[in-house]
């Protein structure tokens, strides 16, 4: 049973060798090997696998991560491993945090689309998660739609057409698609004239 325990105590060693601690509230880097992202790369204590040092450090330091948290850098240093820098909170908190140079935080703190449209409640939908200018959609829908007309091409299928769709591709949709294709239509219509 010592030698368990001398093993793992020769483990905790080897991994603070591989750390430089200048002071107490200064990042204390991680030496050793760091994989493509940055982040420290270390043997873990109780398995011979790797992992981040980061996760071992806290782990060192306050015991296991609660399932279904993360850690997350407080100074935003990768390769950081001091436990005073390191918290623990949910995954979209590590995202989501004040200095993240992720993309959910990056976009969700501008205020309007890369061609100066506003993000109001009425000029945005969220698409798969992110938020889509409606104006800009519509805008490009219609470039579309002006480009099939001048091309003279069905919208469904590409085939020669003088209008948006073929005989045939008309023919093939349903009573529900013409239905609802008028009633955006009208709708349009309706927007276009208030």
């Amino acid at each position: 049973m010592s030698n368990q325990g001398d093993g793992i105590g020769a483990l905790i060693e080897q991994f603070w060798r591989k750390v430089d601690r200048p002071t107490p509230g200064s990042c204390w880097l991680w030496l050793g090997a760091k994989n493509s992202s940055g982040y420290g790369q270390a043997k873990a204590l109780a398995v011979s696998s790797t992992r981040v040092a980061h996760r071992i450090s806290w782990e060192l330091r306050h015991g296991p991560i609660p399932a279904g948290l993360v850690i997350d850098h407080l100074c935003r240093n990768r390769a950081c491993v001091n436990p005073l820098h390191l918290r623990v909170c949910t995954t979209r908190e590590n995202v989501m945090a004040p200095g993240s140079l992720s993309k959910p935080a990056l976009n969700a703190v501008l205020t309007h689309c890369r061609y100066g449209h506003p993000f109001t409640p009425e000029n945005t939908r969220v698409k798969k998660g992110e938020r889509v200018c409606r104006q800009c959609y519509r805008e490009t829908e219609q470039r579309r739609r002006i480009a099939f007309r001048a091309a003279g091409k069905c919208r469904n299928c590409g085939e020669s057409s003088t209008t948006v769709f073929c005989r045939p591709c008309k023919l093939k949709m349903t009573d529900t698609d013409r239905e609802r294709r008028q009633r955006d239509r009208r709708n349009r219509t309706h927007q276009t004239a208030a």
